[in-house]
């Protein structure tokens, strides 16, 4: 079932080469959440200004055009807009 198998690798180093009769490949499948189960994503409380980094009070606004930048106050949006005029695409 493997064990032994494809262990071409192994035998070109010395340190190895010992063990290369013992070795079993193994492929294993990456782990998803399951969004039944448990929460995807990140918490919407977690967020962060995109400019100062602090969370906002109560809660951190979208930029309603995109959706992609974050702010925790009016001052923080009009301080970044003119640099997020320019990304800012639906």
């Amino acid at each position: 079932c493997g064990r032994g198998n494809d262990v071409e690798g192994m035998l070109a180093v010395p340190l190895w080469r010992n063990l290369a009769p013992y070795v079993t490949r193994v492929a294993l499948s990456p782990l998803f959440a399951v969004s039944y189960l448990e929460a995807v994503g990140r918490d919407p409380d977690a967020r962060k200004c995109s400019v100062c980094r602090r969370k906002g009070k109560p809660r951190v606004k979208e930029c309603t055009g995109c959706r992609k930048v974050r702010y925790c106050s009016p001052e923080c949006q009009k301080s970044d807009w003119k640099t997020h005029k320019a990304k800012c695409k639906p």
